[in-house]
């Protein structure tokens, strides 16, 4: 018995020549044939979660976040909090000495 996947032939009729330019561009450009070009389209969007599907995850993803509320960090203060921490690393060093970089000359 063979392992290989089943697959099948398909025709798209009255494609707009633009559309054929188009997708024969981008063959060329990852040097492979139109048809292994269109195939890989096809598998690659067919394989994306529906519109459903998409909401869904959205959703579950959104109950799993904590809401903001007064007293919490923003993601300006995140921002913040990181720059500062870089500048002291970058000030103080390991040893406690200036290691800042000397600006290049122009």
């Amino acid at each position: 018995m063979s392992s290989a996947p089943r697959t099948t032939a398909l025709t798209i009729r009255q494609l707009p020549l633009a559309t054929v330019r188009s997708l024969r561009s981008r063959a060329k450009e990852h040097h492979r044939s139109l048809e292994t070009e269109i195939r890989d389209i096809l598998i690659r969007e067919a394989a994306q979660p529906s519109m459903p599907e998409w909401r869904a995850q959205a959703e579950r993803l959104r109950q799993e976040v904590t809401p903001w509320q007064p007293g919490m960090l923003t993601a300006v203060d995140l921002v913040g909090e990181g720059r500062d921490e870089d500048r002291r690393m970058e000030f103080n060093g390991a040893a406690g000495m200036n290691l800042r970089k000397p600006m290049p000359l122009k």
